[in-house]
C-alpha cells in the first residue's frame, strides 16, 4: 500500500503543468513496481522486473501504475520477441506491401489502389497488422518501416506507369511518421528516386 500511494503520489506531481520561459510543460509519467520475492532477490533482479511492470503500465496508456506479476514475464517476453523479430523483418524481406482496388462504384471501374502492410513471419507465419503496427509505434520501429512502404509503393507505382498502367497509390501513414520534421523531405526523395509526380501517391 504504502509504494502504492508512493508510485500515485509521483503520477500525481509529475502531471502538474509547469512553465519554462513562456512555455507551460505538461508531462506523463508511469509507474513499474516490484516487491522483494525473496532472500535470495538481487537488485538487478528487482530492476528487471520492475521493468517488465513499467512496460505493461506503458501499454496500457499514460498514468498508469502496475505492479510485477510472474504471468507478466511470458507477456513482456513474448511482445519483446516480436519487437525483436519485427527489427529485422525488413532486412530479412519478411515484409510485403498488397493492393486493395479502390473502385469507382457507379462504373466499377478501379481508379486507384491503397497499399497495405504485411509481414511474413518465417516462424510466426503471416502476423496480423493489429498486433504489430501499434508494437511498431510505441517502439519507434513504425519509422525505418513506414520509409520502406513509402518508397516500396513508389517502386510499384513507378512500374505500373512503365507498363502502361496509371494507378495513383494511397499510403497509411503514422501519426508517428508526421511528427518527424524530416518526414516532408524524405517523401520527396521517394517521389524523386522513382521520378514519380507527387499526385501519384496519397498520403
Amino acid at each position: 500500500e504504502a509504494m502504492a500511494s508512493l508510485g500515485q503520489r509521483i503520477i500525481d506531481t509529475l502531471a502538474q503543468p509547469f512553465v519554462v520561459g513562456r512555455q507551460q510543460i505538461r508531462l506523463g509519467v508511469s509507474v513499474g513496481i516490484a516487491c522483494e520475492p525473496g532472500p535470495d532477490a538481487t537488485p538487478e533482479l528487482l530492476l528487471e522486473q520492475a521493468d517488465r511492470a513499467l512496460y505493461r503500465a506503458k501499454r496500457e496508456g499514460r498514468g498508469r501504475m502496475r505492479f510485477f506479476a510472474p504471468e507478466l514475464d511470458a507477456v513482456v517476453e513474448q511482445r519483446r520477441q516480436l519487437e525483436l523479430d519485427l527489427a529485422r523483418a525488413p532486412e530479412q524481406g519478411e515484409l510485403r506491401l498488397v493492393y486493395q482496388p479502390q473502385l469507382d462504384l457507379p462504373t466499377g471501374r478501379v481508379v486507384g489502389v491503397e497499399a497495405l502492410l504485411r509481414w511474413h513471419s518465417p516462424s510466426r507465419g503471416l502476423v496480423n497488422p493489429v498486433d504489430f503496427i501499434p508494437l511498431a509505434e510505441r517502439s519507434g520501429l513504425i519509422l525505418p518501416i513506414g520509409a520502406w512502404v513509402i518508397d516500396r509503393a513508389c517502386w510499384q507505382a513507378r512500374d505500373w506507369r512503365d507498363r502502361g498502367l496509371t494507378l495513383p497509390v494511397s499510403v497509411n501513414v503514422s501519426a508517428v511518421q508526421l511528427r518527424q520534421p524530416q518526414f516532408a523531405d524524405e517523401l520527396g526523395r521517394s517521389l524523386a528516386r522513382h521520378a514519380l509526380d507527387p499526385a501519384a501517391l496519397c498520403v
